[in-house]
């Protein structure tokens, strides 16, 4: 509802923008789409209002050239007045399709930019619950890996656990590769969520 107002208010705002100035289109890096008086990148459309090249300039009925006190010194084409309001329905049609063109414009844009948006949170929900996974699958290991060193630390060193060392088996090597593995991804991938 709150973008239906800002698309409506903005598309107000362009149209009375439309008939005094040139506007320029650009569409950023991330893919959302610009409008303004100047442009801000060097890859930008320019919008034109074309009511000279239309004809509209004279308004009909408000030229001291078009209408003289007693009609007789009016010229061929401004006596055709039906012509000239023609024209401005036609040049009001066309705002109207450009403006329409630019909503379905923003609208796509939008689109474009929550469907990117909605990726970036999937992304996200995936990350995470491959970190809480990768977490999981640490203290299990670790869990094994205590285990069967006390079990070596018994039976090698029965009176004095706290002296000596022991090789691991290549069955325990693997685990503490593993082990290695999963911590170097929750210290690469988890530690900012």
């Amino acid at each position: 509802m709150n973008y239906l107002r800002f698309s409506i208010l903005f598309i107000c705002t362009v149209l009375a923008a439309v008939s005094t100035a040139e506007i320029y289109r650009w569409v950023d890096e991330k893919g959302q789409v610009h409008f303004g008086d100047k442009p801000l990148s060097g890859n930008y459309d320019v919008i034109e209002q074309q009511q000279k090249k239309e004809g509209l300039e004279d308004a009909p009925g408000k030229s001291a050239d078009i209408q003289s006190e007693n009609g007789k010194d009016v010229p061929d084409d401004a006596k055709n007045d039906g012509d000239d309001v023609l024209s401005e329905e036609e040049a009001r049609e066309k705002r109207v399709q450009e403006m329409e063109a630019l909503a379905e414009e923003l609208r796509t844009a939008r689109e474009k930019r929550e469907g990117v948006r909605e990726k970036e949170k999937e992304d996200l929900r995936n990350l995470r619950a491959g970190c809480e996974n990768a977490q999981q699958r640490i203290a299990y290991l670790q869990s094994r890996i205590d285990r069967y060193t006390s079990r070596q630390t018994k039976k090698k060193f029965p009176g004095n656990r706290s002296e000596g060392t022991f090789t691991l088996d290549k069955k325990h090597e693997r685990i503490m590769a593993e082990l290695r593995s999963r911590r170097q991804y929750v210290k690469e991938n988890c530690t900012n969520l």
